[in-house]
């Protein structure tokens, strides 16, 4: 098709999903009657419908958006051409193009039996505004909250909404962005539409310029194994976290996986290669150093037994001597406190380190 230089009387497409708006645009201004059919629900826009009959399908207009529903299927039944009224019917038929002129018949009952009903495309009030606003100017997110505004809802309440589109609904696809300017925790545990690599990136990035604490929620959320992708996320993106972010993760998360641990902690503890403040013989001088870093800013001795318990003898994520660690870094109380830690919760390693 060149412009308008060719004009077709009947076009039927089998599937719209093989075609782009564009093109069914330019196919409908050449043809006196497009019949257009899908495998699955879709939206399709045309400034003109009269010339679009649609199967399956919300036809939205651009002046008003609103929709023009063909009832075609239902109707073909009640004339006894129910075993017709398939589009495989049709379609077998025009692969063989000698068969063409069979076919016509039912193509010309189609178009006679199809119904224009205009309707609003959602029911539901919220989404019927949410869809109007699409065509006015303005931001993605002002739209939203003032519709949130108007309808009487939080911007949250109204995040909930939308998450109960599919993630191919035009309304999800357009407002999702939301997202954005919500906390990170309530985003994340509202819907798993957002459990995606690039949003999750988003957030932790995000929260640089805040305080960890939302980083400290979404791990949670991880541990809730409520963000099935994490351990994938962190592999992926392990060089995008800062200092304070792989902090939490050694301390909070509780499904880190050793190998990624240790690797962050060599990766990181390098740093420190100037700041030695300790002499050790049994220990990597970095991490020894990183690992009292990380301690020394417990300020209750109970936290810094439980954390060191943690980092360096149940998990053994740094390469470091436990005895030594001990001998140079806990105060006679600290001693005695592990002790008793051991003594309650890991009797073998009391020995190993009180022998």
């Amino acid at each position: 098709i060149v412009g308008n230089q060719i004009d077709f009387n009947y076009v039927l497409l089998s599937n719209s999903l093989n075609f782009s708006q564009q093109f069914l645009s330019i196919l409908a201004k050449c043809t006196s009657q497009l019949i257009i059919a899908n495998q699955r629900f879709d939206f399709l826009k045309f400034k003109s419908e009269s010339r679009v009959c649609c199967i399956n399908c919300l036809v939205l207009t651009d002046q008003f958006y609103q929709s023009n529903v063909h009832l075609i299927g239902n109707n073909l039944l009640f004339i006894n051409y129910n075993q017709f009224a398939t589009f495989e019917f049709i379609t077998n038929h025009l692969k063989n193009y000698t068969k063409f002129h069979e076919t016509l018949p039912y193509i010309q009952r189609i178009k006679e039996q199809s119904t224009y009903i205009k309707t609003q495309p959602y029911l539901d009030l919220f989404y019927n505004d949410l869809s109007v606003e699409i065509n006015k100017p303005g931001t993605n997110n002002d739209k939203f909250r003032e519709v949130c505004k108007n309808q009487g809802l939080s911007v949250e309440d109204g995040f909930k909404k939308l998450c109960q589109m599919t993630v191919e609904n035009e309304l999800f696809v357009y407002y999702n962005e939301i997202n954005q300017y919500l906390e990170p925790y309530f985003v994340l545990s509202t819907s798993d539409k957002f459990h995606t690599f690039k949003h999750l990136l988003f957030h932790c990035k995000r929260n640089q310029k805040a305080t960890n604490q939302s980083f400290a929620n979404i791990i949670e959320l991880a541990n809730q194994k409520k963000i099935k992708c994490f351990n994938s996320f962190l592999s992926f993106y392990k060089h995008n976290f800062t200092n304070d972010q792989n902090i939490l993760l050694l301390k909070h998360y509780k499904f880190l996986q050793l190998k990624f641990a240790q690797a962050q902690v060599k990766a990181i503890s390098r740093r420190f290669q100037n700041n030695i403040s300790f002499y050790t013989k049994s220990s990597d001088a970095c991490q020894f150093q990183y690992l009292y870093e990380i301690l020394k800013a417990e300020t209750n001795v109970e936290d810094k037994i439980k954390m060191f318990y943690k980092l360096n003898i149940k998990q053994s994520f740094f390469n470091v001597s436990n005895s030594e660690f001990v001998q140079l870094c806990f105060q006679n109380n600290e001693k005695e406190e592990l002790q008793k830690f051991l003594y309650e919760n890991d009797q073998a390693q009391l020995y190993q380190l009180f022998r």
